[in-house]
C-alpha cells in the first residue's frame, strides 16, 4: 500500500542521513558587561539558530546593572530574535568595578539618526531567571536541553535549589537530570600558574555547589583556550563594515578602545563545541571540584561526568578562521530596524 511505500522511504532517508537533524535547544546564560567575547557567543549562537543547528530557548542574565537585559533584548531583536525570552537574576551580582560595562554602550546606542539603533522588544520587563528556567526545561522533551553557561553559577545554583511549583511537581535538581543534555560552561583553569578565574571568583559558593551537584554532563572550556584564540579588532571591523552600528563592534570598540587590540574569544568556545566536537580534544572522565580560594580541580575517575576541553595550534587556526568566517556573514533574520 501507499503507507506502507511511505513509511519505507521515509526509513530509507533516516538511514541515510538525508532528513535534517533536529536542532539542539540550547539556553545561553551569560555575565553579559565586562568583556565582550559574550556578545560574540550571542552572535553565534544566533547565527548557528539561522541555519538550524541550534535552537535558542531564551538567555538568563545574573549580573547587576541596568542595561543587562536592554542590551540583550536589543541583541536578539537586530538578529531577528526579538521573540526569545531574556531572563534576570532574582539575585544578581554586583561587580562595581568591572571597568568597561559594553552592555551600557550597546542599550544606549543610538543610530545616525538618533534613534535606538538597536530597538528592545522586552519593555523592560524581564522574567524570574530561576522560573525562566523552571518554566522552559518543563516543556522541553527529556535529555534535550544543553545548557551554555558563560558566566558565574549564581542562576544555575539557584536552580537547582529550586521546589516544585505550578511549572513541574519535580525539584529543580530532577528537572535538571531529566531535562538537560549537557551543561558547556566557560570557567576555570589549568596553566601552570593556575588562578581563581573570573566566572568562578564572582561566586565562588554557586561555582561550588553546581560542580558538585549538577546531576548530568559537564563540558569545561577553561581560561586557556579563548586566551590563545585571539580575534584582532581590527579585522572584525573590516568583515562587518556591512551594518553601522553592530553590536559586536559597539561592545569591542568600548570594551578596550586600542584599534590594535586582539580580544580573547573565551565563551564562543562553549557554543562552538556543541556544533563542531572535532575542533576540540576532550579530556578523559572525571570530576572537577571548586575550593575555598576558587581554584578549580580535576580529578580523573572512570566514572566521572565532568570534562574538560583542550586545542592544539593547528584547531587554535581553524577556530579563528571559523570566528572570522561566521561573523562575516549578515544573519539571516537580520532586522534593519530604522533606515
Amino acid at each position: 500500500s501507499m503507507k506502507k511505500l511511505f513509511i519505507a522511504a521515509l526509513c530509507f532517508l533516516a538511514a541515510t542521513g538525508a532528513t535534517q537533524a533536529q536542532p539542539m535547544s540550547v539556553i545561553y546564560e551569560t555575565d553579559y558587561g565586562n568583556d565582550a567575547d559574550d556578545a560574540l557567543a550571542l552572535e553565534f549562537i544566533c547565527k548557528y539558530n539561522d541555519i538550524g543547528k541550534l535552537k535558542l530557548l531564551g538567555v538568563g542574565t545574573h549580573k547587576e546593572g541596568a542595561n543587562v537585559c536592554p542590551a540583550v533584548d536589543g541583541s536578539l531583536n537586530w538578529y531577528g530574535y526579538g521573540k526569545v525570552p531574556v531572563a534576570k537574576s532574582p539575585t544578581p551580582v554586583s561587580r562595581p568595578n568591572d571597568g568597561n560595562h559594553y552592555a551600557d554602550s550597546v542599550a544606549l546606542c543610538r543610530n545616525s539618526k538618533g534613534k535606538p539603533a538597536f530597538k528592545q522588544t522586552k519593555k523592560g520587563k524581564y522574567e524570574d531567571a530561576v522560573e525562566f528556567y523552571r518554566r522552559t526545561l518543563a516543556k522541553q522533551p527529556d535529555n534535550s536541553v544543553a545548557i551554555i553557561s558563560v558566566g558565574f553559577a549564581t542562576n544555575l545554583a539557584l536552580l537547582l535549589d529550586s521546589k516544585p511549583d505550578k511549572f513541574s511537581p519535580l525539584t529543580g535538581r530532577e528537572l535538571v537530570a531529566k531535562k538537560v543534555k549537557v551543561l558547556s560552561t566557560m570557567m576555570g583553569c589549568y596553566r601552570e600558574n593556575p588562578f581563581s578565574e573570573y566566572n568562578v571568583n564572582c561566586d565562588i559558593p554557586a561555582m561550588k555547589k553546581v560542580m558538585s551537584e549538577w546531576p548530568g554532563e559537564i563540558v569545561q572550556n577553561p581560561f586557556e583556550i579563548g586566551e590563545k584564540v585571539r580575534y584582532p579588532v581590527k579585522l572584525m571591523r573590516e568583515k562587518l563594515t556591512w551594518a553601522n552600528p553592530h553590536p559586536l563592534i559597539v561592545a569591542t570598540s568600548v570594551n578596550n578602545p586600542d584599534p590594535n587590540y586582539t580580544q580573547c574569544e573565551f565563551d564562543v568556545m562553549s557554543v562552538i563545541w556543541l556544533v563542531h566536537p572535532e575542533l576540540f580534544n576532550l579530556s578523559g572522565r572525571g570530576t572537577i571540584s571548586i575550593d575555598d580560594k576558587g581554584f578549580n580541580h580535576f580529578t580523573p575517575s572512570p566514572n566521572g561526568r565532568h570534562r574538560y576541553l583542550t586545542t592544539t595550534p593547528e584547531q587554535d587556526k581553524k577556530l579563528l578562521e571559523l570566528l572570522v568566517k561566521v561573523t562575516s556573514a549578515k544573519p539571516k533574520k537580520f532586522r534593519k530596524q530604522y533606515d
